[in-house]
């Protein structure tokens, strides 16, 4: 029972009336739910194998009457120095030990770009 029905807003006549009238819907749109899901489930397949093949193959970005696609490695970790918390926790030394106070920044993930033609 929905909620509706249960704080009495519809009654079960007017419930039914409702899900019959409805139904057609209903059934369309679990229809296109599942075949969306199936959909990317199949684009995740099939970009996954061009990512693989990219990579075996060195192909760093590919231009046809398709599609556009570029492939970029991970960023790389980079030091940095909080020089806040530093400055913060330590004003009398902030100068001269901030290089002791750095922060591992992380690198961006790899990732491919995807630009449809037509």
């Amino acid at each position: 029972m929905l909620a509706l029905e249960q704080e009495g807003i519809m009654s079960e006549d007017e419930m039914n009336s409702f899900e019959n009238r409805y139904m057609q819907e209903f059934h369309d749109l679990t229809g296109i739910i599942s075949e969306r899901k199936r959909l990317e489930e199949m684009e995740q397949a099939i970009k996954a194998r061009i990512e693989e093949g990219m990579r075996m193959y060195g192909v760093k970005a590919i231009d046809n009457s398709y599609v556009r696609i570029t492939r970029v490695p991970p960023g790389e970790d980079k030091m940095t120095v909080d020089l806040r918390t530093l400055e913060r926790t330590q004003p009398d030394v902030f100068k001269e030990l901030c290089y002791r106070y750095g922060k591992v920044r992380k690198g961006h993930a790899a990732y491919v770009s995807y630009t449809l033609k037509g």
